[in-house]
């Protein structure tokens, strides 16, 4: 009998020192085992660069929350997390795209394309505002080379 999975979520602290914790939680998840190393690399880069994000930026004046939640996609093998969080409204896909090549070039110099990573290294990258909430959703498929086929 295939294995089953469903949504698995949990809540951290939206803090710097959590990032393991938070990383733990997704890498230990069923939907993360048949990934390459590369896959499971950009992954990681793609989650901490949100995650640090939130953690420094969604709750200027207090402390706040961060929610991670994972699920098997369901149109082709692979992982969806959503990251959540209660702080000030960003929009991360939006303001990536502000920005031109040529802009992109020289940003390099000064930092601050960890958006630029996420949309490059994940498959989909989605926001949402929703009652309150910044909802960034990551997608990763499996690639066909994992002895996978797409469906035509």
């Amino acid at each position: 009998m295939p294995e089953v999975l469903t949504a698995k979520a949990q809540l951290f602290s939206a803090e710097l020192e959590q990032l393991p914790k938070m990383l733990e939680f997704i890498f230990n998840s069923s939907c993360c085992k048949k990934f390459s190393k590369k896959e499971l690399g950009q992954i990681e880069l793609a989650l901490e660069e949100a995650c640090v994000n939130i953690t420094q930026y969604a709750y200027p004046r207090k402390k706040g929350t961060l929610k991670l939640m994972y699920e098997p996609t369901t149109e082709r093998p692979g992982v969806k997390i959503y990251i959540q969080d209660w702080g000030i409204p960003y929009n991360p896909i939006e303001e990536a795209k502000k920005f031109s090549k040529t802009q992109v070039t020289q940003q390099k110099k000064l930092g601050g394309l960890g958006v630029f990573f996420i949309i490059s290294l994940m498959d989909n990258a989605t926001y949402i505002r929703e009652h309150g909430r910044n909802i960034l959703i990551l997608t990763k498929y499996l690639s066909p080379q994992r002895g996978h086929t797409q469906s035509i």
